[in-house]
């Protein structure tokens, strides 16, 4: 193979930005349904699984940064924990007004992902019984052909 012709099978690499809010729509179900995916192409199936795993990578520091926003804003048992509702599961913010305020930003900070994007047959995607909540999510990821 020439020089010429690695490069045309070499993927260039882009910067895909997206904003921590489209995250909330990875859920485990959507990380299973992205797994279970047949793209036809070793090649992009890998590339899939290689971007995935920085979007996990991604998901776990912003589950973590909301995680210390709830904690920040919790109102605290008498053991110093929050507080959590038992009637709704849900933890008792204090200063709602706050807490709302910064998960917006958290919300609206951008993730950059220096990668390539993945090629693909929006009518292969279908072929593969994806569900819609699944293509929404991964369309930031993908080159359309």
């Amino acid at each position: 193979m020439g020089k010429g012709e690695r490069n045309k099978t070499k993927r260039e690499k882009e910067t895909i930005v997206f904003k921590n809010s489209h995250l909330t729509m990875f859920t485990p179900d959507t990380d299973q349904a992205i797994k279970n995916l047949e793209l036809g192409s070793v090649r992009d199936s890998y590339m899939l699984s290689s971007v995935m795993a920085e979007v996990r990578d991604k998901m776990a520091l912003f589950t973590e940064a909301r995680s210390k926003l709830a904690a920040k804003y919790a109102e605290k048992g008498p053991d110093g924990k929050p507080a959590i509702d038992q009637a709704t599961q849900v933890v008792k913010i204090t200063d709602v007004p706050k807490f709302t305020k910064e998960m917006e930003e958290l919300f609206e900070i951008e993730v950059k992902l220096n990668t390539s994007k993945i090629k693909i047959d929006l009518d292969k995607l279908g072929s593969n019984k994806c569900p819609v909540k699944v293509t929404d999510f991964l369309l930031p990821f993908l080159k359309v052909e």
